[in-house]
């Protein structure tokens, strides 16, 4: 007997697929210091599509017999996104907290000499540095990582199962 596949199992794998590209992605930029590199950002946007395309893909094909709707496809991206953002927060939490305690403080310290390069006035710059200073909060920081990746990759699903939706079986489409 064939053991079939299930939504929770869809959901679990490619959640921690995402996960850990997100956490990849981090790490990278992490190494390189670049945390605002555009390069790694587009990757990891890309790298969010392709995971949330064959996540749905899988569900359409191994549970729905080809059939997926559009509810379907984006409780499926939801559940995938929030498990993710979920672990992803749990690494934040312990990268900023034991891994890298300092790392928030470096990248404060970069951002405030690019905006003295783009040339803010001293007012602007401690007005901007007092706004981010609450990002080193790491409740803030937990709050704003989860939320952030769990609204950011449900636009995402939003699109993704626009293009994997399809109410036909595939009986009815080769018919």
């Amino acid at each position: 007997m064939e053991q079939q596949t299930t939504i929770r199992q869809v959901i679990t794998k490619f959640a921690i697929i995402y996960a850990l590209a997100m956490i990849g992605f981090a790490l990278v930029s992490y190494i390189l210091e670049q945390p605002n590199n555009w390069i790694l950002n587009t990757l990891s946007i890309a790298a969010n599509i392709a995971i949330l395309f064959f996540a749905l893909k899988t569900r359409k094909n191994e549970i729905e017999s080809g059939k997926l709707t559009y509810a379907q496809g984006v409780g499926t991206g939801v559940g995938i996104v929030a498990i993710g953002a979920f672990i992803l927060t749990v690494y934040t939490l312990i990268f900023n907290n034991f891994i890298d305690p300092d790392y928030m403080d470096s990248i404060l310290q970069k951002t405030k000499i690019e905006m003295m390069e783009k040339g803010m006035s001293d007012e602007q710059i401690e007005g901007a540095m007092k706004m981010t200073e609450k990002f080193k909060n790491p409740i803030f920081s937990a709050f704003m990582t989860y939320f952030g990746s769990l609204f950011f990759g449900t636009i995402l699903t939003l699109l993704v199962a626009i293009f994997t939706k399809n109410n036909k079986s595939n009986s009815e489409v080769h018919a």
